[in-house]
């Protein structure tokens, strides 16, 4: 199944409550209304890795936690996001 089966767009949004962490909504497709955020992520240089935690924080009836594909698009946003950073030198490794 190919990612874009599974929705089409996403962004950042923020949410008032919270301004220490940053969210994502998703648009369109299986996971369409979806917003989560990122935990905790850690770079794995040694062998090209990057694992991470995050937290859906709004969902339609069926809440994507765990889901293999939701897990992989997740992924792949966080790359996207990462590499976009990296790109633009606008990035803090560490605590804040």
């Amino acid at each position: 199944m190919s990612l874009a089966d599974l929705y089409d767009t996403w962004s950042f949004v923020e949410k008032d409550i919270d301004q220490e962490h940053w969210f994502i909504r998703l648009k369109g497709g299986r996971y369409d209304g979806v917003v989560y955020r990122y935990t905790e992520i850690k770079l794995k240089p040694e062998i090209e890795s990057i694992s991470f935690d995050y937290e859906v924080t709004e969902h339609g009836e069926d809440n994507p936690h765990g889901d293999n594909d939701f897990n992989r698009l997740l992924g792949e946003i966080l790359i996207q996001v990462l590499d976009d950073a990296m790109e633009a030198k606008d990035y803090i490794l560490g605590d804040k």
